[in-house]
């Protein structure tokens, strides 16, 4: 018996990764009452699926929790692991792809 395998000359498109914005940074880390101040970057609004996150220096990133408290450009945030700094960066990812799924929120 003879096979015959036939290569296939169409390519796939590339993926082309998305990447989550950076938001803002922490500003000021209060690691006894496990919470933090992100200073932001820009005006943002997020709804309730939205992740935010942070990276140390290790590269660890960690969940943050906004809990909805803002001063001018801050932003009050809880987060329970992780070793945050001031500087380290502050990441936005959205879950839903569907904006109208959730309403925003901006508090």
């Amino acid at each position: 018996m003879i096979g015959c395998a036939h290569k296939s000359t169409k390519k796939s498109p590339p993926i082309v990764p998305e990447f989550d914005p950076i938001v803002g940074k922490v500003a000021a880390v209060y690691p006894k009452k496990n919470y933090l101040l992100i200073q932001q970057y820009t005006n943002f609004n997020f709804q309730d699926d939205t992740i935010f996150y942070s990276t140390g220096s290790d590269k660890q990133a960690f969940h943050l929790q906004l809990s909805g408290q803002k001063l001018s450009q801050f932003w009050v945030a809880d987060f329970s692991s992780g070793s945050p700094e001031i500087g380290d960066p502050v990441y936005m990812r959205r879950i839903s792809s569907d904006d109208s799924e959730a309403p925003a929120v901006n508090p």
